[in-house]
C-alpha cells in the first residue's frame, strides 16, 4: 500500500497568495538583472517592478493590515494568519529591493559606458552646478513649500506615492535635538532628471539632488543638520459599502477622494539617512519597523522610464514590433463594406486598432448609423472612442455605454470621461 493520498484541506497542497504575487514580480525583476538583456530594455523592467510593488502594497498589504489590525486571526488556504503573511511579505520585499537597488546601480554604470550619465552631485563641474542655480532660482524655487509637519496641527495631507524631501532643521542657535522636521514635496510636473550641459555624452542630474543641493536658500534663517529622500504608500483597498448605491457615480467619487486620506503603510527612505531624521520621520508616520525601507539607490524606481525610452540610443533596446494591419481588413477601403461582406475578428495588441477606432468615428457621422451600444472598461485620458461616442450622442444617435466604474486605480479616469458621455447625451450605465 502507498501513502495515503492528502487530502484538499492540507495547507502543505497550497502556495499563498501574496507569497505567489510576490515571486512573479521576481520573475520581472530577474529580466532587470539579466545581462543578456539590452540596458534600456532592462531599466523597463526594473522600473515595472517599482509600480508593481505600489499597487500591492496599496492593495494587498493594505488588505492584510486592517485584517491585522482588526485582529483577525483566521487562517488562508496555506495556513498563515494575515501577521504572518505581513512578516513574510515585509521579508521578501526587503530582499526584492535590495536586489533591484542593485541592478539599477549596475545598468546606470553600463550605460555611462555609452555616454548615457546619471550623474553624481560630487561629480557635477562649474559649468553644470551654474545651470542648475538658474534652473533652482528660475523654475524650481517657487514652486517648492517647506512644510513643518510636526509643528502644524492637523498636519498637511501628505500625498501617497508623491516623492518628498526630509529636511532636519534648527535655528542658528538651537541644540539638534530641538530641530524640527520639514518635508518639501517635489513637484511632479518636473522631469525627475534633469539634462545637464555637455558635450560628448548625455548627461542628467536627479531632480532631488537639485533640490537637496539648494535646501539651504529654501530655508533661510534655519540650519539644514540632514537630508533624505522619502516617499509613503497609502492603503488604498478602498471597497464601496453598497454597491447598488442610488449614485454610483457620486459614491465612486467620494471613495477616490477617501483613499488620499488613508493610513500610511509602507516608508520608503534613503539608506543611510541620518539617525535622528530617520527616526522622527517613522515615529510621525507612526510605523513599525518591517514597514519601513531602506533604499540604497534610487527611490520610486518607476521613473526609470524617462531614460529607457530617450531617442538616440536604439542600440541598447529591442527593435520596435509595430502592430500589423488586420488581416480580416486588408485592401478594405471601407470598413462597414468590409463587415458587410464577411466577420473580422481583430488580435490586439498584435493588429492596429486604428480600425476599431475608424469605425466608431465613421459611426458617429453616418447619417445610417441610429444607435451605438458600447462596453467601457478602461481608456487612455485623450481617447478617441470617447470622443466618437460624445460626437454621435451630439449628432442625435442613441449611445449607450456601460462603464466599469471600479477598474482598480483607473476610477478617478473613468468617472471622469463618464460624466463627459452624460454632458454629451450618452445613456451611461454603471456596472460593478
Amino acid at each position: 500500500m502507498g501513502k495515503k493520498n492528502k487530502k484538499l484541506n492540507d495547507t502543505s497542497l497550497f502556495i499563498n497568495r501574496e507569497s505567489s504575487w510576490l515571486e512573479f514580480n521576481d520573475r520581472v525583476l530577474r529580466e532587470g538583472l539579466n545581462e543578456q538583456v539590452p540596458l534600456l530594455e532592462r531599466l523597463k523592467f526594473l522600473a515595472i517592478v517599482s509600480s508593481n510593488l505600489d499597487e500591492f502594497f496599496m492593495v494587498r498589504v493594505a488588505g492584510l493590515r486592517q485584517q491585522h489590525l482588526a485582529g483577525v486571526r483566521k487562517h488562508d488556504f496555506s495556513g498563515m494568519t494575515p501577521a504572518r503573511q505581513l512578516g513574510a511579505i515585509a521579508h521578501r520585499v526587503h530582499e526584492m529591493v535590495r536586489d533591484q537597488s542593485r541592478g539599477i546601480r549596475a545598468v546606470l554604470g553600463r550605460l555611462a559606458e555609452h555616454g548615457l550619465c546619471v550623474t553624481e552631485p560630487a561629480d557635477w563641474r562649474t559649468e553644470q552646478k551654474r545651470f542648475m542655480k538658474r534652473f533652482w532660482a528660475d523654475e524650481l524655487k517657487a514652486v517648492l513649500t517647506p512644510v513643518a509637519v510636526q509643528s502644524l496641527h492637523p498636519c498637511p495631507l501628505l500625498p501617497g506615492l508623491q516623492l518628498n524631501i526630509a529636511v532636519l532643521a534648527s535655528a542658528p542657535n538651537h541644540d539638534a535635538d530641538k530641530a524640527e522636521l520639514v518635508v518639501v514635496p517635489v513637484p511632479g510636473r518636473f522631469n525627475r532628471f534633469v539634462t545637464l550641459p555637455a558635450t560628448e555624452r548625455v548627461e542628467l542630474a536627479r531632480l532631488e539632488d537639485i533640490i537637496i543641493a539648494n535646501i539651504g536658500d529654501l530655508l533661510s534663517g534655519r540650519k539644514v543638520l540632514a537630508t533624505a529622500v522619502f516617499r509613503i504608500t497609502r492603503d488604498a483597498d478602498v471597497e464601496l459599502a453598497d454597491d447598488a448605491a442610488n449614485d454610483l457615480l457620486a459614491t465612486m467619487e467620494k471613495a477616490v477622494l477617501d483613499r488620499r486620506r488613508r493610513q500610511v503603510v509602507r516608508l520608503a527612505v534613503s539608506a543611510g539617512a541620518e539617525v535622528l531624521l530617520h527616526r522622527r520621520l517613522v515615529e510621525w508616520l507612526e510605523l513599525a519597523p518591517e514597514e519601513v525601507y531602506e533604499i540604497d539607490g534610487l527611490l520610486d524606481a518607476g521613473a526609470l522610464w524617462e531614460i529607457a525610452t530617450r531617442s538616440g540610443f536604439d542600440n541598447l533596446k529591442y527593435s520596435d514590433w509595430p502592430p500589423q494591419p488586420p488581416r480580416d481588413l486588408l485592401d478594405a477601403d471601407d470598413v462597414f463594406q468590409a463587415i458587410q461582406n464577411h466577420d473580422v475578428l481583430l488580435f490586439h495588441p498584435y493588429e492596429s486598432f486604428d480600425s476599431v477606432v475608424e469605425l466608431m468615428q465613421r459611426a458617429a457621422e453616418d447619417p445610417d448609423v441610429l444607435a451605438i451600444k458600447q462596453t467601457l472598461y478602461r481608456t487612455s485620458g485623450d481617447s478617441p472612442i470617447i470622443k466618437a461616442l460624445a460626437r454621435a450622442a451630439e449628432n442625435g444617435k442613441e449611445v449607450t455605454v456601460l462603464v466599469e466604474l471600479k477598474a482598480r486605480f483607473d476610477e478617478a479616469r473613468n468617472v471622469g470621461w463618464a460624466r463627459r458621455l452624460e454632458d454629451a447625451g450618452c445613456l451611461v450605465i454603471y456596472g460593478v
